[in-house]
């Protein structure tokens, strides 16, 4: 009987084994109905894997781009998967031959950033410049060519229409295109952050954005010029979200914020300069010795304002408070202490928002 219970019974395997790279892994995509796998690397190179209990296998490896790959896509079918390169290039592989079926080596002027295959004739590519492409595979030609941002294009989804796509930029804001029309249908407001990923969620009726000052932004369809919903919390940027849906059709989208191993951690206080930091550090200390809380969000990065008659830019620095209390009044007090007497002497624009929390409810005053 002793020497039954020492003995251990290994546990069943219910998930595959870990997938272990020698290079860098940008991107990766999942085969809409085989249990496989493709990935890109910083090296260039594309491996398709199969994965399971048993064992994870590599099937087919590609060395057609000469610099990282940025992109990866399977058709709807999964019989076709598009690459991107920082090559500039967009290539199209058969999966069942390995056979390239197009081949574009000069696909932008700049390194393409980001890529969603539109249907089995057209995909849609964006660079680091801001240059947004439609694609026709039937004849290797861009039938869309428009620059709408100054910064790369950091995300394009397709909505359920299969008429907009949407993308979003560096440059903090989100486009909105008619890719029947082939033109911009609207641009958003400027975030002021950088707006780094994006997914399409209930059943097309939603665009849920991850920013680069760690706020989840939510678009309703339709309705691009501004967010209808904020969700701050995340202590870096999110740099990337995946949508599940289970049996009950709910959906629920999973986001990821990195940070790199060298990086030093600082609290949003720190990010601000020392004679704003010392004037309200104990009133912030205040706030949360009360189950309260407050994010302040300073950038020095310049926001270029366009004048269309003059064509002249204006530079002006900004800051972005959010705060989360249980106190109605005490939220109003502290947003006109810092504007009256912080943040109109320092910064050129100023936004707020607050949550007012009572329960498990929350009011949003903006």
């Amino acid at each position: 009987m002793e020497d039954a219970a020492e003995i251990s019974e290994t546990p069943e395997k219910t998930v595959p084994d870990d997938m272990v790279f020698e290079n860098m892994v940008m991107h990766i995509c999942m085969h809409p109905t085989n249990d496989c796998l493709a990935t890109g690397d910083i090296e260039g190179e594309v491996t398709i894997w199969s994965y399971g209990i048993e064992k994870n296998q590599k099937m087919m490896t590609f060395n057609h781009h000469k610099k990282a790959c940025r992109a990866l896509s399977f058709s709807e079918d999964g019989q076709r998967l598009y690459t991107a390169s920082r090559d500039k290039s967009l290539k199209v592989k058969d999966v069942s031959t390995g056979r390239t079926t197009l081949n574009i080596t000069k696909a932008h002027s700049s390194p393409i950033y980001s890529m969603v295959v539109v249907n089995q004739f057209y995909v849609a590519t964006g660079d680091d410049d801001g240059t947004v492409k439609l694609w026709d595979s039937r004849i290797c030609k861009a039938v869309m060519d428009l620059k709408e941002t100054n910064e790369y294009v950091s995300s394009l989804k397709l909505m359920k229409d299969n008429r907009t796509l949407v993308a979003t930029s560096g440059e903090g804001i989100l486009l909105a295109f008619n890719i029947r029309a082939r033109k911009l249908d609207v641009s958003s407001y400027d975030f002021n952050s950088e707006l780094l990923c994006s997914e399409v969620i209930k059943d097309g009726s939603k665009v849920v954005v991850g920013s680069g000052d760690g706020t989840i932004k939510l678009f309703n369809r339709g309705e691009w010029g501004n967010c209808c919903d904020s969700f701050p919390g995340h202590p870096f940027s999110v740099d990337a979200m995946n949508v599940f849906e289970n049996a009950e059709e709910s959906t629920s989208c999973r986001t990821g914020s990195s940070v790199s191993s060298d990086s030093t951690i600082t609290s949003p206080l720190q990010t601000l300069p020392s004679a704003i930091r010392r004037s309200f550090l104990r009133v912030a200390l205040t706030i949360t010795r009360s189950s309260s809380g407050i994010s302040i969000f300073y950038t020095r990065k310049s926001l270029v304002q366009k004048n269309r008659q003059s064509r002249k830019t204006r530079r002006n620095t900004s800051i972005h408070l959010e705060m989360w209390t249980s106190s109605p009044i005490l939220s109003l007090l502290f947003k006109y202490f810092i504007k009256l007497h912080i943040v109109s002497k320092q910064f050129a624009s100023f936004t707020w928002s607050s949550q007012i929390i009572l329960g498990s409810f929350r009011i949003v005053i903006t």
